[in-house]
């Protein structure tokens, strides 16, 4: 507990890297003295739990929180006018942000911390769920960077995910992009379980990096036709397993991957096929997908299932 006072004054902030690298600290009650929490004040205090934040803080610092793996849920004051840079960056297990009511800057939606004025959500949980009510236009830097979700499916009315927004997702499996969207560098850098993504036709370029380090990645369903595909810029991968929609067919709903010799239906498994830096599914298309046959339950992450799986599940 930070008190209010120390010798007579007010405790009005907490100092840069006041309490980084505080190994054993795994509960935090700031008094409502505090007026500004500096950067990494908090910056990798692995077990930290639980962290209650005075009802005066006006600004969090860049990385104030960065590092803090254990850390659930926070709530955000009303008061609270600034929150820098990759704040939650590396709370892998972050379950929820809490906005409260009267912050004229930011909301709490869906769990999520977002930016009023630029519709930009700024950091969401594992129990999150990405806003559709038009509250949220861009998906910030970083803002799910870490997080251990397994499914992402990002609404409508999205129009830009930013870099590394997905980054480092260890236990990510699938992840569907809504139409109209674009997308910025390393997206799913080093989601090492990610398996299959489903692209919008909006996409104009894929960097060096978007899919790097993604060992599992099977398949990667562009939802438009192989000569649109051919205006796509993408950048050469490393070696990553990558295949790509090459032709669009609605009335079929299996595809050739690969070589005449593969399956005939995509696996979202593990597949015995060869590896190539760019592979290209042949002879049949994308799935018949829509926002009405996706497996999707009430915090916005869809289940591992296949994609044409048509009943709701649940997230649990």
């Amino acid at each position: 507990v930070v008190p209010s006072k120390y010798e007579g004054l007010p405790v009005r902030e907490i100092g840069s890297s006041a309490f980084a690298n505080c190994k054993n600290l795994k509960s935090v009650v700031l008094p409502n003295s505090i007026r500004y929490i500096n950067i990494r004040a908090f910056y990798n205090c692995v077990l930290l739990e639980e962290v209650r934040l005075g009802s005066n803080v006006k600004s969090i610092g860049n990385s104030a929180f960065s590092g803090c793996e254990k850390l659930k849920k926070i709530t955000i004051p009303a008061k609270t006018e600034k929150i820098g840079d990759y704040v939650f960056s590396g709370c892998d297990n972050l379950e929820t942000i809490t906005v409260k009511s009267g912050n004229k800057i930011y909301s709490g939606t869906g769990k999520c911390l977002t930016e009023k004025k630029t519709k930009t959500l700024l950091a969401g949980g594992t129990k999150s769920k990405i806003p559709d009510d038009g509250s949220v236009a861009t998906i910030g830097e970083n803002a799910f960077a870490g997080r251990n979700i397994k499914n992402i499916v990002v609404p409508d009315g999205v129009t830009l995910i930013k870099q590394t927004a997905f980054g480092e997702c260890r236990e990510l499996e699938t992840c569907i992009l809504p139409d109209g969207c674009e997308i910025e560098q390393a997206l799913f850098y080093f989601c090492d379980n990610l398996k299959w993504v489903v692209l919008p036709q909006s996409i104009t370029y894929i960097d060096l990096y978007c899919f790097g380090y993604c060992s599992s990645l099977q398949s990667i369903f562009y939802k438009g036709t192989e000569q649109q595909w051919e205006n796509v810029e993408v950048v050469e991968t490393r070696g990553e397993k990558v295949y790509f929609t090459a032709r669009k067919s609605p009335r079929k709903t299996t595809a050739t991957i690969g070589i005449s010799t593969a399956p005939a239906t995509p696996s979202f498994g593990k597949q015995n096929i060869r590896q190539s830096q760019r592979r290209f599914i042949q002879s049949a298309a994308l799935f018949p997908y829509s926002r009405k046959n996706k497996a999707v339950c009430t915090d916005g992450f869809v289940s591992a299932a296949e994609p044409d799986r048509k009943t709701e599940t649940s997230c649990r």
